[in-house]
């Protein structure tokens, strides 16, 4: 029987591709792209191959099917997409031979499938009482956007030797217990000029940036987030034998757990490098020899144009250099904050407001790239008035003002009062994203906690100075913190990606049912939706911190959140939930929650205004919220355990639903010690949670 190749419109894809029994590979071509044609052709010469594999090929004219395009994010053309189980699972980007779709198409069929559980749908409310925008406020995925997050390696290692640690400098803790010392050189309360200070204590403590543990957090709380890519500093590499500044025993060990984290299923950003600004190309080669050479890791690697990113000058790779020059998309690293592009090509990661776009030699008339960062160290130069200058984090005038562009820095206005919760700057930042839509915004950043502490930089000279962080208000981290910022700067930051990049729709419940709380779970087959949760993130975690921090465990990991269900009836809301492995744990406080949230404007803890847990029986008992964390039984539950599944009914009344159609927020915890932390980062650090951190999904009918 002769292979066929599959014509793919939006008419046809549902049918012929997403719902396929078999899986799928499109190319997306351009009828405008002079290499479209020629991968056309491969694709047909791959046709005997994917009929061998249990496959089938199609092509799409993605100048006709726009929808298509948006929805996969098609960023260039041509660009293969492989589809398998109702989901876009794996893409190749540009122009490859046909023994390079052969390899790609036979890894990517062996691969596991990676769970799509639909965190663009899900709701949450940060501290501040600020929710996330949805499909009716930003639209559908949008084509062609893709965020980059600059992600610091550079805190992996530290002296083994327990004698040359040094202690955890926390600015933060140092400022808030010696008001004066600013102004004072002694050590302590700071270390040793050079030594390593971190501006604040991370939700996951002060941490090594080589902790599996941390990595795989990271890796989940980014790809919920939106983000396509983390992009490595290695802009300090000093070329030596062996190299410094090169971090390769971090950056290796976060490709080897990002690999591990898909081949759970789970979901990871893609990585590339940034390097040195005015330096020689001995960083590009090293990696090149160390990793890209090696094909070590292909499905990580970030495409840009179709090759691999880095971000580096190419004008100083010399010619003799070709292997790197036709492996590589090169975007050039501008560090500087306030002059823009000098021409095509270049990329920047940080830059006041108003930011330039910069753009490419092969879309001229169209931004590729916008920098939007969440503070920046430019102080008021001395030598212009009204200008900006590169400065310190920590930088203040003669009667003590703070002089750097921080977090509550807006309009060009220093304030008065510091609200780094709030995140001014970071919001006129993106305000700028969106007047000049590009297709990449590159964020800085995540995870950048460590300074080193100096008497001097460039104009500065004081006690301390410290350039790239300082505290809470001059930092420039999103990643969840225990300071004043908690969590709010991660989910500002997840409603900026969701205004960019657009959503999909929520999933509509299937309608009533009245179900046997003790009934077999089969019951359940034929309700929807399916609300889904990562499966394996019950890690547990043991790893030295930096410095003397110490040991870091976590064993609360045990009931591996799975699949979630609720449907109703007149009288009862009912919930399932079904682990990965069958339920375990005694039946204390925090053995299977369930949080609510009903109502906007009641009493609530973190707006949950009903709590369903174990009492002093261990029986599954309802509580309402009086306020905080204070809460009051309200009655007693049915439920019941059938080995992976717990089911549990609960009436409408009780919990204020009574409506004809109901709309609640909902999330599952087991082992979590719900309202013990200050900084209400428990949904991080302990067992697990459905959705991941503060995220709910929502039931809605309608």
């Amino acid at each position: 029987m002769e292979e066929k190749m599959l014509n793919v419109t939006g008419s046809t894809f549902r049918e012929e591709v997403l719902y396929a029994e078999k899986p799928t590979l499109v190319l997306y071509y351009s009828p405008w792209n002079s290499d479209s044609a020629s991968q056309c052709a491969v694709m047909h010469q791959l046709l005997p191959m994917a009929d061998r594999l249990g496959a089938q090929l199609g092509i799409a004219n993605g100048d006709e099917e726009a929808e298509l395009d948006a929805w996969f994010r098609i960023i260039d053309f041509p660009t293969a997409v492989l589809y398998k189980g109702g989901k876009a699972v794996d893409r190749l980007c540009g122009a490859h031979n046909l023994k390079e779709y052969q390899q790609f198409l036979a890894a990517a069929l062996a691969r596991p499938l990676l769970r799509d559980t639909m965190p663009d749908t899900w709701v949450a409310m940060d501290r501040l009482h600020r929710t996330l925008p949805d499909f009716d406020t930003v639209g559908g995925p949008k084509r062609d956007k893709t965020i980059a997050m600059f992600y610091f390696i550079s805190f992996g290692q530290d002296d083994m030797d327990p004698d040359k640690r040094t202690p955890v400098y926390d600015i933060n803790k140092i400022l808030h217990e010696n008001p004066g010392a600013m102004d004072d050189t002694s050590s302590p309360p700071w270390g040793p000029y050079n030594t390593t200070h971190f501006w604040g204590e991370s939700a996951f403590g002060y941490y090594r940036s080589s902790d599996a543990y941390v990595i795989a957090k990271h890796a989940q709380l980014l790809s919920d987030a939106g983000v396509d890519v983390i992009i490595f500093d290695v802009s300090n590499f000093v070329h030596r034998d062996p190299p410094a500044a090169y971090f390769y025993k971090t950056f290796m060990t976060i490709f080897q757990t990002f690999d591990e984290v898909r081949k759970m299923g789970r979901r990871t950003p893609q990585i590339a490098f940034l390097f040195n600004f005015w330096y020689g190309p001995y960083a590009v080669r090293q990696v090149y020899k160390d990793l890209y050479s090696q094909n070590l890791y292909p499905d990580l690697w970030f495409r840009w144009e179709g090759k691999p990113l880095v971000m580096y000058d190419p004008a100083k790779i010399p010619a003799e250099d070709s292997d790197l020059l036709n492996f590589f998309t090169f975007r050039r690293p501008m560090p500087d904050y306030f002059y823009g592009p000098k021409g095509p090509n270049q990329w920047a990661w940080c830059e006041i407001a108003p930011q330039h776009g910069f753009w490419s030699d092969t879309e001229p008339g169209r931004v590729e790239e916008v920098p939007v960062s969440v503070a920046q160290n430019a102080v008021p130069d001395p030598d212009t008035p009204g200008g900006w200058t590169l400065g310190c984090m920590s930088q203040r005038d003669k009667d003590g003002r703070w002089l750097a562009r921080g977090r509550s820095f807006c309009k060009g206005v220093q304030p008065t009062e510091y609200h780094p919760e709030l995140g001014a700057n970071f919001d006129e930042q993106w305000e700028r994203a969106y007047q000049l839509d590009p297709k990449l915004v590159f964020i800085t950043g995540w995870n950048e906690w460590v300074v080193g502490r100096g008497p001097r930089f460039i104009h500065e000279t004081a006690p301390n100075v410290m350039v790239d962080q300082f505290c809470d208000e001059f930092s420039r981290d999103l990643e969840p913190s225990r300071t004043v910022i908690g969590d709010n700067a991660y989910y500002q930051f997840v409603a900026h990606a969701r205004r960019f990049k657009g959503v999909r729709r929520q999933l509509l419940a299937t309608g009533a049912k009245t179900m046997d709380v003790k009934g077999h779970v089969s019951q359940w087959d034929d309700v929807g939706p399916a609300y889904l949760d990562d499966i394996g993130d019950v890690n547990h975690r043991s790893c030295e911190g930096w410095g003397l921090a110490g040991l870091y465990t976590d064993d609360t990991g045990r009931n591996d959140l799975a699949c979630m269900k609720v449907t109703r009836d007149e009288e009862n809301l009912y919930f399932m939930a079904e682990c990965a492995a069958p339920i375990t744990g005694e039946r204390d406080a925090l053995w299977m929650n369930l949080l609510l949230r009903t109502q906007a404007d009641t009493a609530n803890w973190e707006g949950f205004d009903y709590l369903v847990r174990p009492d002093e029986e261990g029986e599954l008992t309802l509580y309402r919220c009086l306020g905080g964390w204070n809460w009051e039984k309200v009655s007693a539950v049915e439920w019941a355990v059938q080995d992976k599944v717990l089911t549990l009914a609960l009436p409408r009344k009780s919990v204020g639903l009574a409506d004809a159609k109901p709309r609640f927020a909902f999330k599952w915890c087991d082992n979590i010690p719900l309202g013990q932390d200050e900084y209400v980062l428990e949904f991080y650090t302990a067992g697990d949670t459905a959705p991941n951190g503060r995220f709910c999904y929502q039931y809605r009918e309608e």
